[in-house]
């Protein structure tokens, strides 16, 4: 599985591998976050924009800023905008979405959502397309014989490094090694499970440093060595 590391603006250091996942309101709101992206997408690297709006929760981006984040950056994948656990307003807001994506003739990923697992299964059947993203508040709700034919970007595990590994040959955007290590803690530690990104995050003492980069550098090995 090919692995991206989720970094906020002033750790964008530690992504450092081929795959990035960015946010539209950044792309418009930071210059120096918009340029690393544009950088590594003329480097011929894989960039991700999701739809998100930059609250834990996921909610969708509104869809000006969406539109004037891709005026700026032409991402390699996007990702629909999608309601936590709603298949019903997630399924609505694909229409209005297309058209903006048809526009930039967009590699487009629709998000499947669910409550259950029942659920999932309606989402994911209400896709044609063969590329999917998976939320991590719905990891729970599926297993590889459901997705087994499909590409599938999984957004951001949280409980534990570990838990995808296995699931064959996606992609994997993930927060987990700095969110853990801004706390002082390894991927060894992941209970309690740490907070989510805000982005305005910045590491003060070296020790903390030290931490991020063993547990960014730990966790691309777990990925893209050890899980196909």
């Amino acid at each position: 599985m090919k692995i991206g590391i989720i970094a906020p603006l002033k750790l964008l250091k530690y992504n450092t591998t081929k795959i990035h996942y960015c946010l539209p309101r950044l792309i418009t709101e930071n210059e120096e976050y918009r340029k690393f992206m544009k950088l590594r997408l003329g480097r011929g690297d894989t960039v991700i924009m999701d739809c998100k709006s930059l609250y834990w929760q996921r909610e969708p981006e509104d869809i000006y800023v969406v539109g004037d984040a891709l005026l700026l950056v032409r991402p390699t994948y996007i990702i629909y905008p999608s309601y936590m656990y709603d298949i019903k307003a997630t399924l609505a807001l694909i229409e209005a979405y297309t058209e903006l994506f048809n526009r930039y003739r967009l590699r487009s990923i629709p998000c499947v959502e669910g409550a259950s697992r029942e659920g999932f299964k309606r989402c994911l059947e209400s896709y044609k397309s063969k590329e999917i993203a998976i939320p991590n508040h719905t990891f729970g709700l599926f297993d590889q014989t459901i997705i087994k034919d499909r590409f599938v970007i999984y957004i951001d595990n949280c409980k534990m490094a570990e838990e995808l590994v296995g699931y064959g040959d996606g992609i994997l955007v993930t927060s987990l090694p700095i969110r853990l290590g801004l706390l002082g803690r390894l991927l060894s530690n992941p209970k309690p499970m740490p907070p989510s990104l805000t982005y305005t995050e910045d590491v003060e003492l070296p020790a903390l440093e030290r931490v991020i980069d063993r547990n960014v550098k730990e966790m691309i090995e777990l990925y893209e060595e050890g899980s196909v």
